[in-house]
């Protein structure tokens, strides 16, 4: 296995230096079987190859072959989506890297994933449609199309429904199981926020004003009114409650106005609890059963730490801080741990109840992603190498050891990593 890594380490270097032929055979020479030696399975040698083709797809491509462009990761981490030319798809079983289903689509696409349950696969087509398909089978579930050309589609949390934005920002509620149009939804040109259970749209009305609306309806039920311009709003995973943040009015010292968040029930727009944050506010994300509120702080003076703060969401009151976040910071699916980005290459998973670090996953690439899986044991990473592509790492939480890398991809393919997550929305 040290040979295969060198040979896959010396076929990057080939690459670097523009040398097609030689990045290939090295890579090819690092892999078992017909490829190369008597040699075990290298991730790393794998990944070397897939590297070699994406920089040189017509000279390295083998005869008949489709080079990796894009990937995706199902919600709890068992699956990935692998996407190759304009129309191949593959769905691959992360545990052993076995590949379960493969199929065609009869047009160029831009964009597929997975829905949360993994059941099935949206893919939005380059002519403007979208297309959902078995992800055991890839046969056709339903078809989408509109007027105007699809921009992007998105899964509800429970994947019962889909959100659509048109080329012409046109906002639309689909049933996932009829594939028919339940209605428009009237976008705000601030933004828009739709819960994760796909039934309320939570728009601004103004700096100060926010209003919900009924998803299927139409019909707006409850006004949110601030005491200044409101900065951010998330929904908790169960669409309960929505936490807004919005900045105060500026004292008459003319100190720096503070940031304070409110928590509201979705229900009766009734404002819960009120908590004062930095003025350095970042973003806010809810644990998978609501109960805690992890708050971000990203400061601008490159001398001072980042940091983020937990919540308890009931009494609002604060758990404990967490220093030397200088990334992002999030909970895991089922809210036993908190994870967070380490100055950019190091990933800390913690216990939310006592504050202890339980492992670090140190790499030598830019951090892009984490995601844990819904059962704690996996841990998958997103990170930037120096050819701008993304490796994609499943570790084992345990030990802290690397699993498997599944490839090397293109980093303009970087945001359809983990498109359905716990955090709680789906942003428009």
């Amino acid at each position: 296995i040290n040979e295969s890594l060198r040979l896959a380490k010396a076929s990057r270097v080939a690459v670097a230096a523009s040398d097609a032929d030689l990045g290939l055979l090295l890579a090819l020479e690092g892999l078992p079987g017909p490829y190369g030696g008597e040699r075990p399975w290298s991730t790393d040698a794998a990944s070397a190859l897939v590297n070699a083709m994406h920089h040189f797809p017509n000279e390295c491509q083998p005869p008949g072959s489709e080079s990796l462009r894009e990937a995706a990761i199902s919600h709890d981490g068992t699956l990935a989506l692998l996407t190759s030319g304009g129309k191949t798809i593959e769905v691959w079983k992360l545990s052993d890297v076995s590949r379960i289903s493969y199929f065609t689509v009869d047009g160029d696409y831009r964009h597929a994933e997975f829905s949360p349950d993994g059941s099935q696969v949206l893919v939005v087509l380059v002519d403007g449609s979208a297309r959902l398909l078995d992800s055991q089978t890839g046969s056709r579930v339903h078809d989408f199309s509109i007027e105007d050309r699809f921009d992007q589609m998105r899964f509800s949390s429970d994947s019962k429904r889909l959100i659509s934005v048109s080329g012409a920002g046109a906002t639309s509620l689909w049933d996932a199981a009829s594939g028919k149009k339940l209605r428009d939804i009237q976008a705000d040109e601030n933004g828009s926020i739709v819960s994760p259970n796909a039934a309320h749209v939570l728009l601004w009305r103004n700096s100060k004003t926010l209003v919900l609306q009924g998803a299927e309806t139409g019909h707006i039920f409850q006004t949110l009114v601030h005491q200044g311009a409101a900065v951010d709003a998330v929904f908790s995973p169960d669409s309960a409650h929505i936490f807004t943040v919005f900045k105060a009015p500026l004292a008459p010292s003319g100190d720096a106005r503070q940031n304070i968040g409110v928590l509201w029930d979705t229900g009766t727009g009734k404002r819960l609890r009120q908590i004062e944050l930095d003025d350095d506010f970042t973003y806010a994300t809810f644990s998978s059963d609501g109960t805690r509120l992890v708050t971000y702080f990203g400061y601008a003076n490159p001398d001072m730490d980042s940091k983020a703060v937990l919540w308890d969401v009931m009494n609002g009151k604060q758990i404990r801080e967490f220093s030397w976040v200088t990334r992002e910071i999030g909970f895991s699916p089922d809210g036993s741990k908190i994870y967070s980005i380490d100055d950019g290459h190091v990933v800390r998973l913690w216990d939310p109840n006592t504050g202890r670090e339980i492992m670090t996953f140190p790499h030598d690439r830019e951090i892009e992603h984490v995601q844990v899986s819904n059962d704690g044991r996996q841990l998958i990473t997103v990170s930037e190498n120096s050819f701008l592509e993304s490796n994609v790492t499943l570790w084992d939480v345990a030990s802290g050891e690397e699993v498997n890398v599944l490839a090397d991809i293109p980093d303009s393919s970087i945001d359809t990593f983990f498109s359905a997550t716990s955090a709680g929305a789906v942003r428009i």
